[in-house]
């Protein structure tokens, strides 16, 4: 009876659910380094063979990364002018732990799964129209409403501009939107070595983009227009 009831445990523990699984890190992540400025981490592939980039939204463009796991610790490595380390433990929806930069005493960190972006449609132009600046960052424009009252918001969604206010003109294919500028103010907390605990403001102005396309079934193409540049872009609901 003795090794009948061991036997039903160890069958019990290996199909139990999660128990020798790793969670998959796979998918984008986010944290805010010091001075306010965010990065993303895009990570592929499977537990024990991840690859992984990295991405400061306001310089768009992609650094060389590393991540390895092991157990629930997790070590990032990126490569800038000077090495960024993170060390963290991995809990749910997020890993918390501290970076390091050379010269620079360790700083807490919280890195945060990216929400999947929303794919919505609807009656007409309704719904989540999603194109991307540049690889790994997306702009999602929402439209609401119904033919000839149509309302418009705006997210840049790994720069943390959500739910931007926007105005939308429709004449028969041609769509414009604009998105309404205004000054964001993030509060920054940092350590600094020699000057300890520091806290300051950051000003930007976000929004006034402005997108001109044309629309044929579910994508829209055209040009947007931002901070004096304008590129050639496809919107896809």
């Amino acid at each position: 009876m003795r090794r009948f009831g061991l036997a039903l445990l160890l069958v019990s523990l290996s199909i139990a659910p999660g128990v020798s699984r790793a969670q998959s890190l796979a998918g984008d992540w986010k944290f805010i380094m010091g001075l306010g400025i965010p990065m993303i981490i895009h990570v592929h592939g499977k537990p024990g063979a991840y690859t992984a980039t990295a991405q400061t939204p306001l310089a768009q463009r992609i650094l060389p990364a590393s991540l390895t796991q092991q157990g629930a610790k997790v070590v990032i490595k990126i490569t800038m002018k000077n090495t960024v380390t993170i060390i963290g433990r991995l809990q749910g929806k997020k890993i918390n732990g501290t970076y390091a930069v050379p010269g620079v005493g360790p700083q807490s960190v919280t890195i945060t799964r990216v929400a999947p972006l929303p794919h919505r449609r609807g009656a007409g132009l309704v719904g989540d129209w999603i194109a991307e600046w540049a690889p790994g960052l997306p702009m999602v424009f929402h439209i609401d409403g119904v033919p000839g009252k149509y309302t418009a918001t705006f997210d840049s969604p790994n720069q943390d501009d959500l739910n931007l206010p926007a105005t939308i003109e429709v004449n028969g294919d041609n769509v414009t939107i604009s998105v309404t500028a205004k000054t964001k103010r993030t509060v920054i907390n940092r350590h600094d070595p020699q000057r300890g605990a520091v806290t300051g403001t950051m000003e930007e102005t976000i929004g006034g983009e402005r997108f001109t396309g044309k629309v044929s079934g579910d994508t829209i193409s055209g040009t947007l227009t931002a901070n004096g540049r304008s590129q050639q872009i496809t919107l896809k609901r």
